[in-house]
């Protein structure tokens, strides 16, 4: 099985915060750790953007900020904070608005911080516990906080 840089970049993350085993993930204690400010979404409603990363002169000094869309279910404002995380970690520096059509143009900084947020969110090591233990792909999203959609992608990623 091919695991992507993406993917052990976030084990890598998972590790330095001593999260190897928490399922769903706690991002907050991620972000707070790495400085970076948590905020809305403004205006989601204009575009229908689910998130942005953004660097912001603040206190003098440049601070990264991810805002997620309020509006949209739990699963995806997680999956969401994952994928900016992963622009913050991969140092993309900051993004446009996360909108729907952006992301379809599946431009590689895009396409990897969804890599990211998948690795973050359903480790690899975890995923392959779960399917052995035989939890049921029904169960699944909910041990790792994700929507069936993001569940029923990774599982087809790495090959289950």
């Amino acid at each position: 099985m091919f695991i992507s840089y993406e993917d052990r970049l976030a084990d890598t993350v998972r590790r330095k915060y001593g999260l190897q085993n928490q399922n769903p993930l706690d991002m907050i204690y991620i972000s707070n750790s790495e400085g970076i400010s948590l905020e809305s979404l403004e205006n989601p409603s204009f575009d229908n953007a689910s998130g942005q990363f953004d660097l912001v002169y603040r206190m003098g000094r440049l601070m990264p900020v991810i805002r997620i869309n309020p509006y949209r279910s739990l699963t995806h404002q997680r999956f969401t904070f994952a994928h900016e995380l992963g622009h913050y970690f991969l140092q993309h520096g900051p993004r446009n608005r996360d909108t729907g059509e952006q992301l379809q143009k599946r431009e590689p900084e895009e396409m990897a911080a969804n890599r990211f947020a998948a690795g973050l969110l359903m480790p690899v090591d975890a995923v392959q516990n779960a399917v052995k233990s035989g939890i049921s792909v029904y169960q699944m999203p909910g041990l790792f906080g994700v929507s069936e959609e993001a569940m029923s992608y990774r599982l087809r990623n790495l090959g289950f």
